[in-house]
């Protein structure tokens, strides 16, 4: 009796691995569990145990979010879109509140809301700040002044019924203050002399400080507005964050007392203390930060891609939250600035993928970016492979090996990383260098890991062998570099396939 043979079979998602994270400025919960993002016209909700999508915020009308912010209770969400109406929401049963015109006249570029739950304050390209009441649904005030885009807006966490300060910076390069009692522009902050990017106040709620592009962080005196120093910080700034000193155990507790970190261009966290001016730690082990040979020139990607663009305090995870320039959010510990978990916020488009470990936990990642990301599937946790200048074109592993991936880029390079048995961390072996052209495909070998086959827009097949030195060992900081065995003219055009027959003594190539 014949049986019926199966032609095909249906699948069903296990899990997925998509964009949460398009762009803009994130928050987090105050409690530390949730982190929110905007992703096109939908905001989403992150856990932040695991970095999987908890809920999602979505008006019916395609209409991408350009702003949003949290209340200082978790309570409401109220966004702002490309059409100018500002939603407000109750995110944890996605409940919409009310819709309104913002009335500025051009996008909104910054949203805050204030300590009482009452006020939500936005700023927008047109010079002006626009004072919400969140309960009786008008605006109590259109605050004038300022000069540009006002993208840089804080309430004054001290108030009382005769004064209630907020502060805005737009394209002027001055801090403006305006007093919400009387709706009277009080006075202006001149100091910085490039864009300003954060404003923060300190602990005891004394001092305001602004961090700018201008590579200064300035120190106010928050009662009369007068400058009390100017500290350069060398690199251009986008964020500093006010921290409570006593958390953290690389600096001496005598000069815990006045403390601020500091991120803009190079990627790293710095410590310093705001009173004296002192630089007293910088972060050891950035992810972001890209190693520079001597006499080296990073190229346009690579600086952006270690640019911090955003950071955020947690009290309740003792974290400092920082959000990079490719959209990844990296969480560190306050005590010593050491990296705990990274999530990939946008994919973009996908060029290849490899299976990795023997468990098959992990999968590496190609992008349109020169860095490889790796993830882990169980958590979503993820981070970067960095080595390439230019982006990735194609990714393979080893059947014999898992734990060996090959990487080939628009650089012209190929690379082979060899990863620790957990898979938590990886380091590259050895480089080739031969192409002429972007290396667009790879093949490798079934039985053993003694070469690797490459192919380029050159139209040629490159034979990489792999020298006989254990791929385990890891005593050379640097890779070293592979010599092409064999190299073959193989095709009129691009090779944009390759494939090694089961006994690897035939090659196929497909342009």
């Amino acid at each position: 009796m014949s049986t019926k043979e199966v032609l095909k079979q249906s699948f069903a998602v296990k899990s997925k691995i998509e964009s949460f994270f398009t762009g803009n400025k994130i928050q987090i919960s105050s409690d530390g569990r949730h982190v929110f993002t905007a992703c096109f016209d939908v905001i989403k909700v992150l856990d932040v145990s695991d970095g999987r999508v908890v809920n999602e915020i979505k008006s019916e009308s395609d209409d991408n979010i350009i702003a949003f912010g949290l209340s200082a209770d978790d309570q409401y969400l109220v966004i702002g879109h490309q059409s100018g109406l500002l939603r407000q929401w109750v995110w944890e049963d996605r409940r919409l509140v009310r819709t309104w015109k913002s009335i500025h006249s051009g996008p909104i570029v910054a949203i805050v809301c204030d300590g009482t739950n009452r006020l939500v304050a936005t700023g927008g390209v047109d010079s002006s700040i626009k004072v919400w009441h969140l309960g009786h649904n008008y605006c109590t005030h259109n605050l004038k002044g300022a000069q540009g885009v006002l993208g840089a807006i804080a309430f004054s966490p001290v108030h009382s019924d005769d004064s209630y300060y907020i502060y805005g910076s737009a394209d002027d390069y001055s801090v403006h203050v305006w007093d919400l009692i009387t709706s009277r522009h009080v006075t202006k902050m001149d100091g910085h002399c490039s864009k300003v990017t954060a404003i923060r106040f300190s602990i005891d709620r004394q001092h305001i400080l602004t961090a700018s592009r201008d590579k200064l962080v300035i120190v106010w005196n928050r009662s009369d507005h007068q400058m009390l120093r100017s500290i350069p910080i060398y690199e251009s700034l986008e964020s500093l964050e006010v921290i409570d000193g006593r958390r953290v155990s690389v600096i001496n507790a005598l000069q815990s007392d006045k403390l601020m970190a500091t991120a803009g261009e190079k990627g790293v966290l710095r410590l310093w203390n705001y009173g004296t001016g002192d630089l007293l730690y910088t972060q050891q082990n950035s992810l972001l930060a890209v190693k520079q040979e001597s006499g080296e020139e990073m190229n346009e990607k690579i600086m952006n891609s270690q640019l911090i663009t955003q950071t955020l305090y947690s009290e309740e995870l003792s974290q400092i939250v920082i959000v990079s320039y490719e959209n990844n959010i990296l969480f560190h510990k306050i005590d010593d600035l050491s990296p705990v978990k990274q999530f990939v916020g946008h994919m973009d488009e996908v060029l290849d993928i490899a299976i990795l470990g023997a468990n098959e936990t992990h999968i590496a990642i190609a992008t349109n970016s020169p860095n490889i990301k790796i993830f882990e599937l169980n958590s979503l946790n993820c981070y970067l492979l960095k080595g390439h200048t230019d982006i990735v074109l194609a990714l393979e592993t080893y059947p014999s090996d898992p734990t060996l991936l090959v990487s080939s880029s628009k650089d012209n390079v190929i690379r082979v990383w060899k990863f620790a048995d957990s898979l938590t961390e990886a380091r590259c072996l050895y480089y080739g260098s031969g192409h002429t052209h972007s290396v667009t495909s790879i093949a490798t070998p079934y039985i053993r890991c003694q070469f690797v086959v490459t192919g380029s827009e050159d139209t040629t097949l490159k034979v990489w062998k792999i020298p006989k030195k254990s791929t385990d060992d890891s005593s050379d900081e640097k890779p070293t570099a592979l010599s092409a065995k064999y190299t073959q003219r193989a095709h009129e055009k691009t090779i944009n396939a390759i494939a090694l027959s089961p006994n690897d003594q035939l090659i196929a190539s497909g342009s």
